[in-house]
This record gives C-alpha cells, sequence and structure tokens, in this order.
C-alpha cells in the first residue's frame, strides 16, 4: 500500500492541499483532524469539559466513531449522525486540541486510522501521521506557514462560510491559533513535531507551486503514478 503522511499545525492548508493530490493520485484522503474535532464537538455539544478526564472517558464511552466514504469524501460519523457540518463551528478547532490530548481518545483515532492505512492507498493528514501513525509512510510531508497569515486565511473563510463574526476577530483568531500551535506541539501525547526525514512544504506559495513541488518528490520515486 502506498502511504503518503502530511503533518503540520493547524490552518496551514494540509486539508486543501490533500483532497487535491488524492484526486492527482487516485489515492483515498483521510483528513484526522476532522475525527478529534467531531470528537470534540460531541463532548462540547453534550455539556462535557474536553479538559476534564472523567467527561473525555464519558465520551469514550458513549461516541461511536466511525468513517464512511460518500462518493469519495469522507463523512465524520458518531453514533450514525454525520458530524460533516458541526466539525466547520468555530468552537470545533479547540475542541479538537483539548481533547486530543487524552491517550484514551488518540487510541481510538489512530487505531481507525491505521487500519485504513494497511487496507488503503492513503494520502493522510493532521498533527502525528508521520510521527505515530504511519511512521513508516513512503513519504512524509510537513507543512509550514506563519500565525499571522494563517490567521488572515481562517478570518477569510469564516467570512465565506457565513460564520457569525460578532464575537470574533482577526487578533482573536491569531491569539487562537498561537494557542493550539503552542498546545499542539507541548502536549504529552503525540505532539505535534517535524520528524528527520520530512520534506517541509512552504504553504506561502500558491496551491500550484505547492502541488508541483509535492508531486515532482512523488514521482521522481513513483514515475508509474503520472
Amino acid at each position: 500500500m502506498l502511504n503518503i503522511a502530511i503533518d503540520g499545525p493547524a490552518g496551514v492548508g494540509k486539508t486543501t492541499l490533500a483532497k487535491l493530490l488524492s484526486k492527482k493520485l487516485n489515492l483515498c484522503y483521510l483528513n484526522t483532524g476532522a475525527m478529534y474535532r467531531a470528537l470534540g464537538m460531541f463532548c462540547f455539544l453534550n455539556n462535557r469539559d474536553c479538559n476534564n478526564l472523567e467527561d473525555v472517558n464519558w465520551v469514550c464511552k458513549n461516541a461511536n466513531l466511525n468513517l464512511e466514504f460518500i462518493n469519495g469524501e469522507q463523512h465524520t460519523l458518531i453514533n450514525d449522525e454525520d458530524y460533516n457540518e458541526k466539525i466547520k463551528m468555530y468552537e470545533a478547532s479547540m475542541c479538537a486540541s483539548d481533547i486530543s490530548k487524552h491517550q484514551n481518545i488518540r487510541n481510538i483515532c489512530v487505531s481507525k486510522q491505521q487500519e485504513f492505512a494497511k487496507n488503503n492507498n492513503v494520502i493522510m493528514e493532521g498533527r502525528d501521521i508521520g510521527s505515530v501513525v504511519l511512521p513508516n509512510a513512503d513519504f512524509k510531508f510537513f507543512f509550514y506557514l506563519s500565525p499571522e497569515i494563517r490567521a488572515e486565511r481562517r478570518m477569510k473563510q469564516y467570512e465565506e462560510n457565513g460564520t457569525d463574526l460578532s464575537s470574533i476577530s482577526y487578533e482573536k483568531i491569531l491569539e487562537d491559533i498561537k494557542n493550539r500551535d503552542y498546545q499542539d506541539s507541548h502536549r504529552e501525547n503525540s505532539p505535534l513535531k517535524q520528524m528527520p526525514d520530512s520534506i517541509v512544504v512552504d504553504c506561502s506559495k500558491t496551491i500550484e507551486e505547492e502541488m508541483n513541488f509535492i508531486l515532482e518528490k512523488i514521482y521522481s520515486k513513483y514515475p508509474n503514478l503520472k
């Protein structure tokens, strides 16, 4: 099986590039962050605290997490309810970061991710793909972009999605991104980190430039994929 791992902090464009690459290379695309967002939102929507161990244990017992692919698109389900729209909510990002600190939550998600990768040619993106989920991936890419540019992009995304911005500002988003970066890279369980064998992708470039850079690396090893 061909496994491609993409890691990087929140808001660098991992999802966009991974989806484009999956179509270009005819590989399955799995967004691991959607799994943590869904569990975080399940916790939040049930008035539980993602930082409270007792509440997180409750989530583990009561949230049946599954993945479905409909017309090639990933749908993240909890108790058979599609969470694809809920994970776009403003609260989803920090909920995901908070709940993903817990090892029992990570065990649930990583197990499903590794099982999927064993049976499918896959592009998988998240925070710990190259380090924990797919340490033997054929390719590991690490995406980087400054927090300031990520905040600008996230603000624009909220505007385009029609998100209520009455309590959201660029400054607030930037602060949240920096806090999440610190939390993701300093958590005890599976912290975000660039692996020695990862290829760094500069995400300040255009999507076309980023795509060409990644494809060049992949085609150099697997020219039959062209």
